[in-house]
């Protein structure tokens, strides 16, 4: 009678001869060492880690793993940005991996700081013009900025160009504003 195998048994007798390639293994060790990256910036966001650990070699790796890791932690926080929020902690870690790339961040966070100050203006001008037109009035009537579509759009749309190629002030904002 014919021995039963399980399942797993009778996987590891096919795939027992297989191993990645070379260009597989490297693929894993990428998705790796990003996924590391990933929760090192978490944690030094969640204030678990110093911004020096972020710029600390990590064992075993050679330049290009460096730079590699320098890259993807850059990522991981310039994802983590909130364009109307405190980012000091992300820029101090931000300046101890790359301290170019902060010093550009401050200046593209003030650009997009400018320019949301002036879409809030114009988008209040224009919904206290559209309550007048129905009727209400007065000085205390506030209108709720942040509920409308159109600061949303903006929003959006400015987090996702600095995602994209770090240009907040973007000719399709400029026709937001102005809409």
């Amino acid at each position: 009678m014919a021995e039963i195998k399980s399942t797993i048994d009778i996987i590891m007798e096919k795939t027992r001869r297989l191993t990645p390639t070379d260009e597989e293994r490297e693929c894993f060790r990428r998705r790796e060492l990003r996924q590391r990256c990933a929760g090192m910036a978490q944690r030094y966001l969640d204030g678990s880690a110093v911004a020096k650990e972020l710029a600390a070699p990590g064992a075993g790796e050679d330049d290009g793993d460096r730079e590699l890791r320098r890259r993807y932690l850059t990522e991981e926080l310039l994802n983590r940005i909130d364009l109307l929020g405190d980012n000091a902690r992300l820029l101090e870690g931000l300046d101890q991996i790359d301290p170019a790339e902060g010093i550009t961040l401050r200046a593209r966070l003030k650009l997009v700081d400018n320019e949301s100050a002036a879409v809030r203006r114009a988008l209040m001008e224009d919904a206290r013009r559209s309550l007048s037109e129905q009727g209400f009035s007065g000085a205390v009537l506030k209108p709720n900025i942040e509920a409308l579509p159109r600061w949303k759009e903006w929003l959006a749309g400015a987090r996702e160009n600095l995602r994209r190629n770090g240009n907040m002030v973007s000719e399709d904002n400029q026709t937001r504003k102005t809409r």
